[in-house]
């Protein structure tokens, strides 16, 4: 067993110098990831939940080597007639949510969610300068969790 002298010629063992690592790392990690509740100050009511599907299609053709331009023998005319292309399919669907906070109702876009009224709070613009929300939920075991939706259209409330 690998020991170093510490303070007070007391023996430093390499695995109490790994417990001390690994107990300030959780430290940073668990601070950096705790939520702050007490910020997430707006009602916001989800009135409004629907949603559509987007669907994207790629093609890949495959490129065939040059020697099928003028294939000789029984492999090349085999490995040209073998090449193929595919085509993939995929479906995404988008969740859109009209939410009144304030005097005004927004759309917003992320993962479903049931009606009722969430603490929010207006999150930093995106890189890309796009607005967004993000709603304070509890997940299943009861601990809070924040979701984040982008905000795509935004009107005044009518009949207020």
């Amino acid at each position: 067993m690998s020991t170093k002298k510490g303070d007070g010629g007391r023996p430093v063992r390499k695995s109490q110098l790994l417990l001390v690592f690994v107990s300030l790392l959780a430290q940073g990690v668990l601070a950096k990831g705790k939520i702050e509740v007490s910020k997430f100050d707006l009602k916001a009511t989800v009135t409004e939940v629907t949603s559509h599907e987007e669907t994207n299609s790629l093609e890949s053709v495959s490129s065939k080597p040059t020697f099928c331009n003028d294939p000789k023998g029984s492999f090349e005319k085999g490995a040209c007639s073998a090449t193929s292309s595919s085509t993939s399919v995929s479906t995404i669907r988008r969740y859109i949510l009209a939410t009144d906070i304030g005097d005004k109702t927004y759309d917003l876009e992320g993962p479903r969610l049931e009606l009722g009224e969430y603490n929010a709070r207006f999150a930093d613009k995106t890189s890309h300068g796009i607005s967004e929300i993000e709603f304070l939920i509890n997940d299943k075991s009861g601990k809070p969790k924040v979701i984040r939706y982008k905000i795509v259209g935004e009107r005044l409330q009518t009949g207020r």
